[in-house]
């Protein structure tokens, strides 16, 4: 790896050159300081204003050091190029406790998005890329109309935690939500009320406050999804087991959807069924009828609390907290 006289740096595979954005020395901010990787493949131009508007927010002068960014063409589900960008990354030098990938499409260009060896192929990529740094991993994706990660149900199925992020109202930007979708290992469910303001020439996060529903709006269910509930049912009674690493008895996704072609809720004649149970999925989701967690799946007993949704991102070792905002 070297710096090159404008400021960027490159670091080279056998057949592809990363370059990436390093810039000038650190100012104190809370926590400890960490080198954070952003495989910039969508919106790239407007980060420049972004990191403008972070620092005219937080009265920061110089540019950050610690921020690197990956502008290069890299396809995560082909498995010489991303070997050719882990060996990359090792040859940087840097250990990288956060490496995001915006977005999870541009990464996997010409890939089925429902298909379930393509997308459990990528999750499994993109921890390994958290785990070179003993850090974590994120994938930036875009949602369907029904608010849910577009794709295969492996999306959850393989992640660890995940967090939503959606605005409120139209017109100019200035107020959102964040909604802790699942985390595995903690408490998920909650939501948190985001306010934007207008720093240098784009917007900042000004206040993240507790507010909203802790769950949202029930999903009226059809007569596909009753069908599909109904399955699961008697596959829990013919082949549900208790595991150690899961509450009550469960079974597989794939258990589930076999019972699904026996009674309905999913036709064995459909294109992509697994994409169907998924739209299932996050009916029952919604209104707090299952729970989901590493292809397992069981009912939720209605008389305990629980508050289940459907993951996204994949986790490497222990999340850091987040450290308190100094004013």
């Amino acid at each position: 790896m070297h710096l090159d006289r404008d400021g960027r740096s490159s670091v080279s595979g056998r057949r592809h050159n990363y370059r990436i954005q390093v810039q000038g020395p650190r100012d104190k901010l809370p926590g400890e300081p960490r080198d954070v990787l952003l495989i910039a493949r969508e919106g790239s131009k407007g980060f420049g204003e972004r990191i403008d508007a972070f620092k005219a927010h937080h009265s920061i002068t110089a540019d950050p050091d610690r921020l690197v960014f990956m502008r290069s063409p890299t396809n995560l589900g082909d498995p010489a190029q991303f070997e050719e960008l882990k060996a990359a990354i090792a040859a940087s030098g840097r250990r990288f406790k956060v490496v995001a990938v915006d977005t999870v499409g541009r990464a996997l260009p010409g890939e089925d998005f429902y298909d379930a060896k393509s997308i459990t192929g990528f999750m499994e990529r993109l921890q390994q890329l958290g785990e070179i740094g003993q850090g974590v991993a994120v994938g930036v994706h875009h949602v369907n109309k029904s608010g849910d990660a577009f794709g295969s149900v492996y999306f959850g199925a393989s992640s660890d935690f995940m967090f939503l992020v959606e605005r409120e109202g139209d017109g100019q930007l200035v107020r959102g939500k964040i909604t802790c979708a699942k985390m595995k290992d903690g408490e998920d469910g909650w939501k948190r009320r985001v306010d934007y303001g207008k720093a240098a020439s784009s917007l900042v996060v000004a206040s993240v406050t507790e507010g909203g529903d802790m769950m949202g709006k029930a999903l009226k269910l059809s007569d596909d999804d009753r069908l599909a509930l109904q399955a699961l049912g008697e596959a829990l009674r013919a082949r549900g087991q208790l595991r150690p690493e899961f509450p009550g008895r469960s079974v597989t996704l794939s258990e589930w959807l076999d019972q699904c072609f026996k009674i309905g809720g999913v036709s064995p004649d459909a294109a992509k069924p697994m994409r169907d149970l998924h739209r299932r999925q996050v009916k029952l989701l919604a209104n707090r009828m299952i729970l989901v967690q590493d292809q397992l799946v069981r009912i939720i007993d209605q008389t305990a609390s629980a508050s289940v949704a459907i993951p996204m991102a994949a986790l490497a070792g222990q999340f850091p907290p987040i450290p308190p905002r100094q004013t």
